[in-house]
């Protein structure tokens, strides 16, 4: 993952957890990492809270465990429409 794969992660951590990103017919949102958060063990996705936080905008290892295949896996098998976040983070992942 190189330099612009992280800025596509600040992209999306920037949303308020409410907003969503528009991408064709689907939607990604930031708010199906904080219900990973909230509702699965660390160990399971290896996110923390502050991972979640765009103001560190230096912050390479959050943009790579956001977009990891662990994460992008669990999204989909845990939460309903979240094709768009997951295809967002499998292009990150790919960048």
């Amino acid at each position: 993952m190189q330099k612009d794969a992280q800025k596509y992660g600040i992209s999306i951590l920037g949303l308020k957890s409410d907003s969503i990103l528009p991408l064709g017919n689907y939607v990604a949102t930031v708010a199906y990492l904080e219900i990973l958060v909230k509702n699965y063990t660390k160990d399971q996705h290896m996110l923390t809270i502050t991972d979640l936080k765009a103001e560190d905008k230096m912050n390479y290892a959050a943009a790579e465990k956001v977009c990891s295949p662990e994460v992008r896996k669990m999204i989909a098998d845990n939460i309903d429409n979240s094709a768009g976040t997951t295809a967002y983070f499998k292009l990150m992942y790919l960048i």
